[in-house]
């Protein structure tokens, strides 16, 4: 199955999403020598002078240059980190605390796991715990504070937290550590949702920091629980979507009774509310304007397309619930030997799929999502910025369908509409993303009609050469995909052109193995398991009797087999146990074959 792989929800997206092409880099035309000298090092050394406000200016410097990857590796060379936790963690002037904390938090961001570790090794968390205290203590006494103290007060608070989330989303023994030592901060956070005067941004900060941690955290969800979390209709949308995935993470841990519908609604109202071109467009404007000063309205655009790319997210692992929640437990292979050259031959190699509703009223989720998700989802395809995100989760989508209501009329309408719109788009695609995201939508729409898709010799041959001109380890799935699709595509019967076209492919890689993949090889060898899977099939006795496949198939076996002993299950369990299944399967379909060309063919 063609699905996105599951990956954590912590590595979030960015505030700032569409970048200007055009822009400039943080050199501004100068070598990096001249750069370190002319920029880096005088902005570092302001860092101690005597001037408070010089200090504080050097420091917000900074904290946008980290922003420029060839600047913030200058920066760390030399030893901004150091600078900051020795010398502005403990400075006299509370704004310039603000702004080094401010660096931190978008190294974390920007570097992730080693820059976490060293601040996590540094006790980080001790100046953290104690300016964290402050604010609270400010926030008690909020009526009491000036306007500049007020700013300062929520600008330290969004460090801090977005800071805390970062470092604990960075491992579990670094989150560990954080609700240890910072025991009030989902309190921290809860509280700054529910209270009327804090700014927009700072509690979009909170609700992203919850919805951050409390994926898979049972400690972070029990609090938010027995805070009696609940979400409120007031909330500007970013916000909204965030606390949508707080209940998302609630519902996949059973913390609390919650419907998978009244997490799906709010999310999909967000993103039909927002007008994604007009944000855009905005978002476009400041970037081609860099010395302009912040404006609300792009403020307000960045938080909406920010909101848009958090729903796909969070549609993206609903996606995946649904399917986790409808799929039947498997056994475990049976420990075969793999060194006989027989094996009891399988009475039926047809996959047995989990069955799948065909009246959508039977499932309430499923009708949600073709009704109202994928339309909602397709329309922001058209958005080169949110393109591979929205094709992403219109991958996930499309398998979840055809897995749970694949011969619904809804679905099969969507799936034919999606098979040529991402039929176009990859023959136009160049990005390895974008057409690995289409290719998985073709083959879950050409599964839902058991291949019945239209489809000619010539788009096969340019599938095939597709997956020959694709290289290199970032095209792994893109590969793995295209000969699934083609797979399907092969099974048609009333096609024997096209199935022979690709029957030559899927024996050919995995005959050419350990040169194929394992990944690759695994999944031809399972396609031709499917498109051989009966003799009845009016291309069998053409193509594979009379072709040969059964002796061909004979002497790959020994192949088959090596690949997978070679593979270290240490390292890569889950190809290994793959691979394993598969030279098994292998056997088995030998005997099989061997066995049906002794009897009559099926009527």
């Amino acid at each position: 199955m063609a699905k996105a792989k599951k990956v954590s929800r912590n590595s979030r997206v960015r505030r700032a999403p569409v970048v200007n092409p055009n822009r400039r880099s943080g050199l501004g035309g100068l070598s990096k020598e001249a750069a370190r000298d002319e920029k880096v090092l005088p902005l570092i050394a302001k860092l101690a002078s005597a001037e408070p406000k010089e200090r504080a200016m050097a420091a917000s410097a900074i904290a946008t240059l980290i922003e420029e990857p060839t600047m913030r590796q200058l920066l760390l060379k030399e030893k901004l980190v150091h600078t900051i936790m020795d010398q502005s963690l403990s400075d006299s002037s509370e704004e310039v605390v603000m702004e080094a904390f401010g660096i931190l938090r978008n190294l974390a961001i920007e570097e992730g796991y080693d820059i976490c570790v060293f601040l996590w090794r540094r006790d980080v968390l001790t100046a953290m715990a104690a300016w964290l205290e402050k604010v609270k203590g400010r926030l008690d006494n909020f009526s009491a504070l000036g306007a500049d103290q007020k700013s300062l007060t929520f600008d330290l608070a969004e460090h801090l937290i977005s800071l805390a989330e970062n470092l604990g989303t960075c491992s579990d023994d670094i989150m560990d550590s954080v609700l240890d030592r910072l025991p009030g901060l989902v309190e921290f956070a809860l509280k700054l949702l529910s209270t009327l005067f804090v700014p927009a941004s700072t509690k979009a900060v909170a609700a992203e920091a919850l919805y951050a941690l409390s994926e898979a955290n049972g400690a972070v969800l029990g609090q938010i629980q027995a805070a009696q979390f609940a979400t409120d209709d007031d909330q500007r949308p970013l916000v909204k979507v965030y606390l949508s995935g707080v209940e998302y993470n609630m519902y996949e841990a059973k913390v609390a009774s919650i419907d998978l519908l009244d997490v799906v609604r709010p999310v999909v109202a967000v993103v039909k509310s927002i007008d994604v071109g007009a944000s855009l467009a905005q978002l476009r404007a400041a970037a081609d304007a860099p010395e302009a000063a912040p404006s609300a309205d792009t403020a307000a655009a960045r938080d909406a397309v920010s909101a848009v790319m958090v729903a796909l997210e969070l549609l993206t692992s609903v996606a995946e619930s649904v399917v986790a929640g409808a799929a039947k437990t498997a056994p475990p292979p049976a420990e075969d030997d793999m060194d006989d050259d027989e094996a009891e031959p399988v009475p039926d190699m047809d996959v047995d799929e989990d069955p799948a509703v065909a009246d959508l009223s039977e499932s309430p989720v499923a009708e949600l999502l073709v009704a109202d998700v994928i339309p909602a989802v397709n329309t922001l395809v058209g958005h080169a910025d949110l393109r591979s995100r929205a094709l992403n989760c219109l991958n996930n989508l499309a398998w979840t369908l055809n897995t749970v209501c694949a011969t619904a009329p809804q679905w099969l309408a969507y799936a034919e509409a999606l098979w040529t719109s991402c039929a176009g788009l990859l023959k136009d695609a160049a990005d390895v993303e974008i057409q690995t995201a289409c290719v998985g939508i073709m083959w879950a729409a050409a599964k839902s009609f058991g291949g019945a898709v239209p489809v000619e010799l010539d788009d096969v041959r340019w599938l095939t050469t597709l997956l020959h001109n694709a290289a290199g380890d970032d095209t792994l799935e893109l590969r793995v995909r295209i000969v699934g699709l083609l797979g399907v595509l092969g099974m048609r019967q009333g096609r024997l052109e096209i199935t022979k076209e690709v029957s030559v492919l899927l024996f050919t890689l995995a005959a050419l193995v350990p040169k194929t993949e394992p990944a690759v090889a695994i999944e031809a060898l399972n396609a031709l398991f499917d498109v051989f899977g009966d003799q009845a099939y009016d291309y069998d006795a053409e193509l594979f009797v009379r072709g040969g496949m059964l002796k061909r198939l004979t002497d790959v076996q020994p192949q088959i087999k090596q690949m997978a002993k070679k593979i270290d299950k240490r390292k890569n369990l889950e190809l290994r146990t793959k691979a394993d299944e598969v030279a098994i399967n292998l056997q088995r379909f030998i005997a099989y074959k061997r066995d049906e060309q002794k009897t009559k063919p099926r009527k």
